[in-house]
């Protein structure tokens, strides 16, 4: 068996996403951190989020389905 398949399988998740809220930003999350995060409903909609590809920070309100803590990816 080869050793270098263990470390292969235990890839680190892709950081994707910045929020800040009240002119503070907070640590960067993943794709399922950022969905977990509003479905527990801690992310507001005017909280801002960017990530690749936004040219601006952008309200979560205009990104995810924030109003029944349900996350809808873009």
């Amino acid at each position: 068996m080869r050793d270098d398949l263990e470390e292969t399988s235990q890839e680190k998740p892709v950081i994707d996403w910045y929020i800040a809220r009240d002119g503070q930003q907070f640590v960067p999350l993943s794709d399922p951190e950022i969905q977990k995060f509003n479905e527990l409903g801690h992310l507001r909609a005017n909280d801002l989020v960017w990530r690749k590809r936004f040219p601006d920070w952008r309200p979560a309100g205009e990104v995810f389905d924030i109003a029944r803590r349900g996350a809808t990816m873009p």
